[in-house]
């Protein structure tokens, strides 16, 4: 509940300033990330690696694209720089705005799929905790970028 009140304070905050809201942006980035989780899940059923489709896997991927997908519309049409130490190395090192992307989905599909081999072998708790902390990593991250870029701020 805090949560949507902070995001509606945000939004209404947004709209008493001068700053025109950017409404393209949590459609595109929210987009991206939804699109390239499609392609995941489409290229685990296609090579039949049903263990890697669980919802939570597929929840925590989602996060951390969501997060890359902010950090490529905010770097490449926005002028922002990444807010993050890693991401900004990364992108200084590379130059090209989409590495923070493909870093994101190679580091998380390793991760998910090392979580999904070791569910059987690992504690059941363990296994939920870790793989959401995945996701509550990126989510939070990715709806934050998405607003402040839609505020203007």
């Amino acid at each position: 509940m805090w949560a949507v009140g902070a995001v509606w304070w945000a939004v209404w905050h947004g709209l008493s300033t001068s700053t025109p809201l950017r409404l393209w942006v949590p459609v595109a980035t929210t987009g991206i990330a939804l699109g390239v989780t499609a392609l995941y899940y489409w290229g685990t059923s296609f090579a039949n690696i049903t263990h890697l489709r669980h919802p939570l896997i597929l929840l925590a991927v989602f996060g951390q694209l969501w997060d890359a997908a902010q950090n490529l519309i905010g770097v490449t049409f926005l002028g922002y720089s990444p807010k993050l130490v890693v991401t900004n190395l990364v992108y200084q090192a590379t130059g090209f705005s989409g590495s923070t992307f493909v870093l994101k989905l190679v580091v998380t599909v390793g991760i998910v799929w090392y979580l999904a081999d070791a569910k059987e072998e690992m504690n059941h708790t363990w296994w939920w905790l870790m793989t959401f902390f995945i996701g509550a990593i990126g989510l939070p991250m990715g709806v934050r970028g998405s607003l402040r870029m839609l505020l203007g701020a």
